[in-house]
């Protein structure tokens, strides 16, 4: 028996789910289970889900405080979620610096046309996905990895997976060179893979 572990990069496949279905309403351990039994068919091997790993970063409460809010919702629903192992990291503001005269630019925002002088970025998310990933297959917690992202920075992530002789799968919703060149093999997700696993909204 094979055994399986998911590592969700939990913002790149929060935007990506938006833009194929138009929500996230998903069911996560239905995700992973049928993941699971979608590599078993592709590598016709026996295989079990053993865990799942969701790697994210909170919101500003204080600037963001009803995104926050539905986001703490979700992160409950995650944590209760079975064989579901959630991983946050931290955002970190930085100011919009304008290339021509380096000095802090100012943008409108399209829907509520107010001025933005910052952006927001993720840290401490990428890099644990990483070392999980690679500390786990040295420790042979798995037979197969799965990495559910479309960002190419993990190749060199998915390479170190193979040196441990592990089976390196990647799941994306569209083709990642740099991804796909490291990858045993490739699972692209569509509407229809979502079918039966999406959680109706109440």
């Amino acid at each position: 028996m094979k055994r399986v572990c998911v590592f969700i990069d939990g913002s790149n496949f929060y935007h990506n789910l938006k833009k194929a279905l138009g929500a996230a309403n998903v069911d996560f351990y239905k995700f992973g289970e049928k993941l699971t039994e979608r590599i078993r068919t592709e590598l016709s091997v026996d295989t079990e889900l053993v865990r799942i790993y969701y790697y994210n970063a909170p919101v500003d409460r204080s600037v963001f405080p009803e995104i926050a809010k539905a986001q703490q919702r979700f992160f409950s629903a995650l944590i209760h979620t079975k064989k579901l192992e959630l991983h946050l990291g931290r955002l970190e503001k930085r100011d919009i610096i304008c290339p021509e005269c380096r000095e802090k630019a100012k943008v409108v925002c399209p829907k509520c046309k107010s001025e933005q002088g910052n952006t927001y970025e993720e840290k401490e998310v990428d890099v644990t996905l990483a070392v999980d990933m690679i500390l786990k297959a040295e420790n042979d917690d798995y037979d197969i990895a799965a990495l559910v992202s479309n960002d190419g920075d993990f190749a060199s992530v998915l390479k170190g997976v193979k040196h441990f002789g592990k089976t390196a799968v990647f799941v994306g919703f569209s083709k990642t060179r740099a991804l796909m060149n490291e990858s045993d093999l490739d699972i692209f997700l569509s509407r229809k893979f979502f079918s039966g696993i999406r959680i109706k909204r109440r």
